[in-house]
């Protein structure tokens, strides 16, 4: 990742990536948004769900489907 902003990001904490997300979302940062989300699911995919606790698990998943929606929402707002 390439922006600032990530340095410190702890991709498994929820309330750190859904603000981020908000931010790029409010600034339009639309590519960026999209590099958050692949950086969720990288994390998703480096280590089994189930094997997580259940905390990790609702955290990452409530990640992804955040970031989900505000790329959709930007996206269907784009003329």
């Amino acid at each position: 990742m390439t922006i600032k902003e990530y340095a410190d990001l702890h991709i498994n904490n929820s309330e750190e990536v859904i603000e981020l997300a908000n931010k790029l979302s409010s600034e339009g940062r639309i590519n960026e948004l999209k590099d958050l989300l692949k950086e969720v699911n990288n994390e998703i995919n480096r280590f089994p769900l189930d094997e997580r606790s259940e905390d990790n698990q609702l955290s990452l998943l409530k990640s992804k489907h955040e970031v989900e929606s505000l790329i959709e929402r930007n996206v269907a707002l784009e003329p």
